[in-house]
């Protein structure tokens, strides 16, 4: 997996991990197999005890509501478990993700694209979100965009998304997506060449390469990630 491989290399050695809806443990292995130190959870009992008999990563049960720590994590691993939860709740369970982050802690997320809420055949809830919609999300909980790749079977992967305990929000004169840029243009390959679209724009005197208007952002349909830092 190039997402967790990436993950791992920006995390310092011996750092510790919060692998936020661990599911049956195996990312949480290889994080532990890199010389990382894993807190495993899932709000299933059944994923726990998988994670535990399979990998015997010591995970324990425990919804994402019930995070309360405070910088203590150099990296949380949330990868397509957060898309369980209702959509209102992924601000609040963000603010509770980048609080319990130290300071230039990393975030992975990793979500389906789409519109709405529905459930897969075993019953599964899945919330679906548009790209700009949970860039805007991300900045408001405090995070800065570091790197996304949007998939072409429909998911986006936002890999090294930097937190760290803020003394207050996000002011509202803060950019945000969709507001007026000046001076933007756009690269763009078609998707059948490896598609990338970059968006260059200027926002109040600030210069800035990004897809949907935020800062340092890049991203391509295909497996690799374009950084700007």
């Amino acid at each position: 997996d190039s997402d967790l491989l990436s993950f791992i290399k920006s995390i310092k050695a011996e750092g510790l991990i919060l692998d936020l809806g661990c599911g049956p443990g195996n990312s949480s292995a290889m994080m532990q197999a890199a010389g990382l130190n894993v807190h495993a959870s899932d709000g299933s009992q059944e994923m726990v005890k998988l994670a535990n008999e399979i990998f015997n990563v010591q995970a324990v049960k425990a919804d994402f509501n019930e995070l309360s720590d405070i910088n203590l994590y150099d990296g949380v691993w949330a990868n397509f478990s957060l898309l369980h939860a209702p959509r209102s709740e992924m601000l609040p369970n963000l603010i509770r993700i980048h609080r319990a982050l130290k300071k230039k802690g990393y975030l992975h997320l990793g979500l389906k694209i789409g519109q709405g809420e529905k459930r897969d055949t075993l019953g599964r809830k899945y919330t679906y979100y548009k790209p700009e919609e949970i860039n805007s999300l991300l900045i408001s909980a405090g995070f800065t965009i570091n790197t996304q790749r949007l998939d072409m079977d429909g998911t986006v992967s936002m890999t090294g998304a930097i937190g760290g305990l803020r003394e207050s929000r996000p002011s509202q004169d803060e950019p945000r997506p969709c507001e007026a840029w000046s001076s933007a243009s756009a690269l763009i390959f078609d998707s059948s060449s490896r598609a990338v679209c970059l968006l260059g724009a200027e926002h109040r005197g600030r210069a800035f390469l990004c897809c949907v208007g935020l800062d340092t952002v890049g991203w391509s349909g295909i497996r690799d990630i374009f950084v700007v830092s």
